[in-house]
């Protein structure tokens, strides 16, 4: 027998038992709802539920383990480009002008925007003076 038909063979008794528990569960809960209000009866209330929920959850994640498509495999190496040794310098990117992994900076001025819709700019502030305005001295 191989090991994975005894790990199967574990999950599956996990499984039933935990079914069982949240079922046990799930009728203690019934009989607090039904009695008449004091502390136990909140207490019994509380951990009747949370018993009921870690059980359901811990149910719910072997039948997905045992029932539910199989995972892509995890890769076992570092995706390229990701990691480098620390203090090694960065290649250069021809296409961007700039080192390998830094964006292009975005443009501050979209001529097909409006410059009222841009962020951060009002309608008051899109024009500002220039040399060839005439301005008058203090007085």
């Amino acid at each position: 027998m191989n090991t994975t038909g005894i790990h199967v063979r574990r999950a599956r008794r996990w499984f039933w038992t935990l079914t069982t528990v949240a079922v046990l569960a799930m009728g203690g809960l019934y009989r607090a709802l039904g009695q008449t209000p004091s502390p136990g009866t909140g207490a019994l209330v509380a951990v009747s539920s949370l018993i009921l929920l870690a059980s359901l959850v811990q149910a719910a994640r072997i039948l997905t383990a045992l029932a539910g498509p199989p995972r892509l495999p995890r890769l076992s190496r570092p995706r390229p480009g990701r990691r480098r040794e620390a203090g090694a310098p960065r290649p250069a990117n021809p296409d961007q002008g700039g080192p390998a992994g830094h964006r292009a900076a975005r443009p501050t001025h979209r001529p097909d925007r409006p410059a009222s819709s841009r962020k951060g700019t009002s309608p008051c502030a899109t024009t500002a003076p220039s040399a060839s305005t005439p301005t008058s001295p203090p007085p």
